[in-house]
């Protein structure tokens, strides 16, 4: 699965590669918009699942008494949804950052011969951090942790049942 993944991934960015230059800015700056969107409200849904799932783990954080096993537990519970809110946040500010280079560099005359590849940088761009919340939202809505405990705990049982069968 890993290996169609990388390959979908690759494809994706070499066709970038060669239809990106008939994309005009403008078009991209639309696609940079949505992703600015998407990114945000990723990131406050995730937000607030962390405030209405876990408001033990929210308690354990405000309190005064912090110890070691307070804060591995913190971490813990939390790390299934700030990862994805991390990259939520980094695509929102890159996309960001990419709009705001996009347009001041597409006014400056010196660059203009290279305005082609100024298109396909920027599509490809968008292209990993579109790709970077697709994960984060993925990886947000189905836990991988959760389902392979799960699996792993479904092993350990049948391996109970056949040891009790050979008795």
């Amino acid at each position: 699965m890993r290996t169609l993944l990388v390959t979908v991934f690759i494809l994706g960015g070499v066709a970038i590669w060669f239809l990106a230059p008939a994309v005009p800015v403008a078009a991209q700056l639309v696609l940079y918009d949505y992703l600015k969107n998407l990114s945000s409200i990723a990131f406050a849904i995730l937000g607030a699942w962390i405030a209405i799932l876990l408001p033990s783990t929210i308690a354990k954080v405000e309190s005064r008494e912090k110890t070691v096993e307070t804060i591995s537990a913190v971490i813990s519970d939390l790390k299934p949804l700030t990862l994805p809110m991390n990259i939520s946040l980094g695509v929102l500010v890159l996309g960001l950052v990419a709009v705001l280079c996009a347009a001041v560099l597409s006014k400056q005359p010196a660059l203009f011969p290279y305005a082609r590849y100024g298109r396909v940088i920027s599509l490809e761009l968008f292209y990993l951090l579109a790709s970077l919340q697709i994960w984060a939202i993925a990886f947000a809505v189905f836990p991988v942790n959760k389902f392979m405990n799960f699996a792993q705990q479904i092993k350990i049982k049948r391996e109970r049942i056949r040891k009790e069968r050979e008795r």
